[in-house]
């Protein structure tokens, strides 16, 4: 849909200053906001009956305007924007090239900026996507910092009733320029962001991002960044983002049926496992990798000293110790203890397989008598290119053992983390549709390890009271005289 289709379904024209929708493409709810209240000059009583927004200081504007709220609605109402499809561009969810499952909304975000838009006043949501990093057609980074006092800079209003002045009291946003609202490039900005539109609509009709649930977005930005960024040939500077992805998309032979049934174990829609059946091809590289961990943190001339004392019965030949094979399940599976697997990592192995359940298979045609996760591995079973899930799913758990292994045995031995230590964390999508899955893309971005926290200490032996202490001590506590 281009601008000009979106400013003809507009019943009518708003009257207030700083509400021309003309001159400035797919602007943001937080934008529109920010031109009427600052070239109307509305006092801050006033802001909530013009506008409908009621204002106080937890109050972020970009939050509210990119969620359906009810000051959206009334934001809506009072600037004549009923039947126009303009709302739908007020979410990064618009603007990505992969369904999200709103992810973005969960969060409040800093406003990312071009420096010579925000002299207009001007700001759009795919500004606010990390896979944008400068301004497709200013070519200025976009910074989410205010440039005087390097504060991020949120959609609040100050103390003062502005929007879009940092704290220090430096404005962005220049009047004069916004009054020449026609100097701004709107042909070239409404040319480039109609391509790109039609791109990530034709994108978002078959790729899903997987990210970690309750991951503060800062943890996934540049995961995120390296799976959706636009082609080369759209983008007049691209930047070189240094992460480590995996691509699952051999076609191998396809898995036997109810081989998904121990990982559907970990969906959202599961208790938390201590064991779970899963394929005996696992077994080989996690015992690998317990041996090469264990190495790493005990001597060999002391392993056996150090580990009899600190882990009971564990030894250099036991390399199987925290894996504990229970007995063996269906189809020649084992069943594998999870505590010393990264916790993050497999829940989202559990958000992939609910992801590849519900959106590649057809889990609603599954027979409704069925538990959660029985419906999942049927759906799973019926689709083809599962064999890429597989892979991608024993790739996270090798890569989460190694790591909640490393700090379960430095915690039981005391150990700190190294200087400069990084864990892994993946960022995922998923490629397919209609029972196809074409490939599964795991972006491995970097993080702080967990704290290690020290094994509680045995409480010390108290010395038992001398006996004239016990007797006065049991003076004191006879029981009160019954009243008569």
């Amino acid at each position: 849909m281009s601008w000009q289709t979106i400013l003809g379904n507009r019943s009518c024209e708003c009257d207030l200053p700083g509400a021309e929708l003309e001159p400035f493409p797919y602007l943001s709810g937080y934008g529109l906001v920010l031109r009427v209240t600052r070239l109307t000059s509305i006092e801050p009583r006033q802001i909530f009956s013009t506008l409908g927004i009621r204002m106080h200081q937890t109050l972020d504007v970009l939050t509210v305007t990119r969620r359906e709220t009810a000051s959206r609605a009334r934001l809506e109402t009072a600037l004549d924007l009923q039947g126009t499809p303009l709302l739908h561009f007020w979410s990064e969810e618009a603007w990505s090239p992969l369904r999200t499952q709103r992810v973005f909304t969960r969060q409040e975000y800093p406003v990312r900026n071009c420096p010579l838009c925000a002299r207009f006043g001007y700001h759009c949501m795919l500004f606010q996507l990390p896979s944008i990093d400068h301004c497709p057609w200013h070519g200025c980074s976009l910074s989410a910092k205010c440039t005087k006092c390097r504060q991020p800079t949120y959609g609040r209003f100050d103390a003062g009733g502005y929007l879009g002045r940092c704290e220090c009291g430096h404005d962005s946003m220049d009047d004069r320029a916004s009054v020449r609202m026609w100097d701004f490039p709107t042909d070239t900005a409404n040319a480039w962001l109609t391509s790109y539109l039609t791109w990530a609509n034709t994108e978002r009709e078959s790729r899903h991002l997987v990210v970690p649930m309750g991951v503060p977005c800062g943890e996934w930005d540049a995961g995120f960044a390296a799976l959706a960024q636009p082609p080369r040939q759209m983008m007049n500077r691209r930047s070189k983002i240094d992460i480590e992805v995996q691509v699952f998309e051999d076609d191998d032979a396809e898995p036997p049926e109810r081989a998904f049934w121990g990982w559907c174990l970990l969906g959202t829609g599961s208790r938390p496992v201590t064991y779970t059946s899963l394929p005996r091809t696992v077994l080989k590289p996690l015992t690998d990798t317990t041996r090469v961990t264990v190495a790493s943190l005990l001597p060999q001339d002391a392993s056996d000293a150090v580990s009899g004392a600190a882990i009971p019965g564990l030894a250099s030949d036991r390399t199987d110790f925290f894996l504990e094979p229970y007995c063996e399940g269906m189809e020649g599976s084992i069943w594998l203890n999870l505590a010393a697997v990264d916790s993050r990592i497999l829940q989202i192995c559990g958000s992939l397989v609910d992801v590849v359940a519900s959106h590649i298979a057809d889990i609603s045609s599954s027979e409704s008598d069925r538990s959660w996760q029985a419906k999942q591995s049927a759906a799973i079973d019926t689709i083809s290119g599962r064999t890429r899930l597989g892979a991608a799913l024993e790739a996270l758990l090798i890569r989460g053992y190694a790591q909640g292994l490393e700090a379960v045995l430095r915690r039981l031995l005391s150990q700190p983390w190294p200087a400069n230590h990084k864990w892994s964390r993946p960022v995922i999508e998923v490629s397919g549709g209609a029972g196809q899955l074409r490939a599964i893309r795991v972006a491995w971005q970097s993080s702080d390890p967990p704290r290690v926290r020290p094994l509680p200490t045995a409480p010390e032996p108290q010395t038992p009271p001398s006996p004239r202490r016990e007797r006065r001590l049991r003076r004191n506590t006879k029981p009160p005289r019954k009243a008569r």
